[in-house]
């Protein structure tokens, strides 16, 4: 009998979700908020990882790596193309699901532990959105209401920082590096057999959006990004 996993995305913002086991074995790079990442799999464990996008996609690559690494010392190198063709297959199967909308409301929580964020940390956002010690990427921002806005990988954001730091990129910066698990989580111990059905939710604290729909963010406050079941 196989299993089924569904993360409705709980959260205003792009998420990339992806089950793992000695690696990303399927995944969505871009889960929009209110969206439903939904994948039929075998009835085995999962680790359960979900990140603000930030332009960096998983690839098949990402996939097959981890999978060639734990098995090429047990192939001969003739069979080695073989494996790396099957991985790569497989890989592509794993982002061929789709994303569906909906879902029910939450009842009960499971929290999600904290991952370390290091490229973020680092060096500023991933995909050079906010450069380490600068303002790179900042798309506008305006002292006097203190009002800051920049892209994180396809969506824009809008935040205020209670905290008054200096300048927008320390304030994201700074924000990532206090907070890490607002931004990025994984829980593991998921089993598919189960058919768990779950809502992600947490993160800086959302005070509205724009007219088009994108959020204004409050970077002195928040939460953990958690799972919760549905």
């Amino acid at each position: 009998m196989g299993g089924t996993i569904s993360i409705r995305n709980d959260t205003p913002f792009v998420m990339q979700v992806s089950l793992d086991q000695v690696g990303p074995l399927y995944y969505s790079n871009k889960v929009q908020p209110g969206q439903t990442f939904f994948r039929k799999t075998g009835s085995v464990h999962f680790t359960v990882k979900c990140r603000w996008y930030q332009g960096k996609d998983i690839s098949d690559w990402s996939v097959a790596a981890p999978i060639l690494y734990t098995t090429v010392g047990a192939v001969t190198l003739a069979a080695f193309g073989a494996v790396a063709a099957a991985a790569v297959a497989g890989a592509a199967a794993a982002e061929a699901g789709v994303v569906a909308a909906g879902g029910a409301a939450a009842a009960g929580a499971a929290e999600v532990a904290a991952v370390d964020v290091g490229a973020a940390v680092a060096g500023g956002m991933a995909g050079g959105v906010v450069g380490a010690g600068a303002t790179a990427g900042i798309v506008g921002a305006n002292p006097s209401e203190g009002l800051c806005t920049t892209r994180l990988g396809e969506q824009t954001l809008h935040w205020v920082d209670g905290d008054r730091r200096m300048n927008a990129a320390s304030s994201l910066k700074a924000c990532v590096r206090e907070h890490r698990n607002w931004f990025e989580a994984v829980s593991l111990g998921w089993f598919a057999g189960n058919h768990p059905r779950l809502r992600l939710v947490g993160g800086p604290k959302m005070l509205g959006k724009d007219s088009e729909g994108n959020p204004i963010l409050d970077l002195s406050k928040g939460s953990p990004l958690r799972l919760q079941r549905v």
